[in-house]
């Protein structure tokens, strides 16, 4: 899925004009060559900007944008897809329901306060507009989707909040962006009034992609949410006050043409199930394999792509590299250039709720526990970094140690997604 949306910024050392492209968290100017990382409260705040010579007082209604992994866990199967929408966030139907493709025929913008606007308050949540949208899904086909249904989740997602505008003219909406009106409520139905949002947090953020131990350049790609840095090989997420150390390892391998692609290990325990170590999840799952002494002392650890890719590619490297096991190996030294790393597109928080997911996927057809599953508690007690390396072929990349592939068309569209 190729997103086309478009974000104008400036660039705030030098001012010149900068196109981001929604996944975009780094923000590169080619005039003073400044590399900022961008940081917004929660989410992102965007807003279209209405047609020109509009004397009437433009109105902003709020729309929720989610775009991620949907995975809906059955008896005896497993249902995933990509959700990409926008919703109304009014509470009222007085606007159109759905932005429909002008996001992707328009420029955005940052939205910023301005005492000048006024922005509509949004009154739904983000929760309840997901469970409107998987309540809905299934609805053409004329099936229960409670029917069956043991877990449903979404990881990778990307929310924002998009303002599109609109003017009042004659006791009606009009759309700012075609200078026509939209389609409101009854009469009866339509309200008296409706509260204005405050603005009080949608400044961003801008750090400079600096080592914050060594000073040196952090590598990462435009849409990286973590950075190494190239000086002492440290990697860092950006949190509000500013950048934080983490738990990294690069794996090493022999040979040219590597490319060390990142997955998150996270060591787990899940309570009600009594599962804390390797052996106990070899014993649930029925493990085609010869048990091993050290497999009870080994710590139990679930692994997840570090990176958006398709959801059944997502599924099968979660259970192969779970199942795995695989022991430390030996990491590369501090410095890492020359080294080259696929970005890290997948944040760490959206791994550990892959766990369940992983979980369910791997006791499927289980009956005896799979009803469990809903309401153990997991716990992810700590979570790493790992840098595997894969060996770069033709139309694909095969891990060095276990020789999976992931095909590099795959590896590409997941970094849009």
């Amino acid at each position: 899925m190729n997103s086309s949306w478009h974000i104008e910024e400036q660039c705030p050392q030098c001012g010149a004009p900068i196109i981001l492209e929604e996944a975009d968290r780094i923000l590169t100017c080619s005039f003073c060559r400044v590399r900022l990382y961008i940081l917004s409260a929660g989410f992102s705040r965007y807003y279209l900007p209405p047609a020109e010579n509009i004397t009437d007082e433009i109105i902003y209604a709020p729309y929720w944008r989610f775009r991620g992994m949907s995975f809906s866990f059955r008896q005896c199967r497993v249902e995933n897809r990509i959700i990409d929408t926008s919703r109304l966030a009014l509470g009222r139907n007085i606007l159109p329901s759905s932005l429909g493709f002008r996001p992707q025929t328009r420029k955005l913008r940052f939205l910023e306060p301005d005492p000048r606007a006024k922005f509509l308050k949004r009154k739904i949540s983000l929760k309840k507009i997901m469970a409107e949208i998987t309540a809905s899904e299934n609805a053409p086909r004329g099936t229960n989707t409670a029917a069956g249904l043991f877990h449903r989740g979404f990881i990778g997602e990307t929310v924002s909040l998009i303002y599109a505008p609109f003017y009042l003219k004659d006791y009606k909406f009009y759309d700012a962006i075609l200078r026509e009106p939209v389609k409101t409520a009854p009469e009866p139905k339509r309200p008296r009034s409706i509260p204005l949002d405050s603005q009080t947090d949608w400044k961003r953020t801008f750090l400079p992609t600096l080592c914050p131990l060594c000073g040196w350049d952090m590598g990462g790609e435009k849409e990286s949410c973590v950075l190494v840095c190239t000086g002492c090989g440290n990697a860092w997420k950006a949190t509000p006050s500013g950048f934080k150390r983490m738990a990294c390892e690069i794996v090493t391998a022999t040979g040219e043409n590597i490319l060390h692609v990142p997955f998150w290990k996270m060591e787990t325990r899940i309570q009600a199930m009594e599962l804390s170590t390797y052996s106990d999840l070899a014993r649930l799952v029925n493990l085609p394999k010869v048990p091993q002494k050290t497999w009870p002392d080994q710590k139990l650890h679930f692994w997840s792509p570090g990176f958006k890719i398709a959801p059944q590619i997502f599924l099968r490297l979660s259970r192969q590299l779970t199942l795995a096991n695989l022991p430390p190996q030996k990491a590369a030294g501090a410095r890492t250039a020359g080294i080259s790393l696929f970005p890290v597109t997948l944040p760490a928080t959206e791994a550990a709720e892959s766990v369940r997911i992983t979980l369910f996927q791997l006791c499927l057809n289980r009956e005896k526990v799979y009803s469990q599953l809903p309401q153990a508690k997991i716990t992810v007690l700590n979570r790493q970094l790992v840098y595997l390396p894969f060996i770069i072929r033709a139309n694909e990349i095969v891990q060095h140690h276990l020789r999976f592939s992931i095909s590099k068309n795959a590896l590409n569209i997941g970094r849009r997604l």
